[in-house]
């Protein structure tokens, strides 16, 4: 199992929104800012055909879509300015659970990952 945390930070409206302006404009704004972080174990997010354990058949095209398409719609569903998850083995199954979610998002990076499927 991959032991590195992956993160995503996705920009928050209100927080971009109180950098513009002078100091005096930021100082007298009332609003609050709010940031959202969450945590997820995403459990042994790969590419199809990847054997990431070798008593664990690999995602097949199809499983692989199916998992893509429900992860998208969780991180959909959190819309966290930073989402931290763990159990990621190739950093573009990552990015394709993200473009699932329809959220656009500054970074997506897995430190550590090693993005080849054909290893195993």
């Amino acid at each position: 199992m991959p032991t590195n945390t992956s993160a995503i930070n996705q920009p928050d409206a209100a927080a971009t929104q109180t950098t513009t302006g002078s100091r005096d404009q930021q100082a007298d704004r009332s609003e609050v800012v709010s940031l959202i972080a969450a945590t997820a174990n995403v459990l042994n997010l790969a590419s199809p055909n990847r054997h990431y354990y070798t008593n664990q058949d690999p995602y097949s095209q199809r499983d692989y879509e199916r998992k893509i398409a429900w992860l998208g719609g969780r991180i959909a569903a959190i819309n966290a300015d930073i989402l931290v998850v763990q159990e990621v083995w190739d950093e573009a199954a990552l990015q394709d659970a993200v473009k699932a979610s329809g959220l656009h998002y500054h970074t997506v990076a897995v430190p550590g990952a090693e993005n080849d499927a054909a290893k195993g």
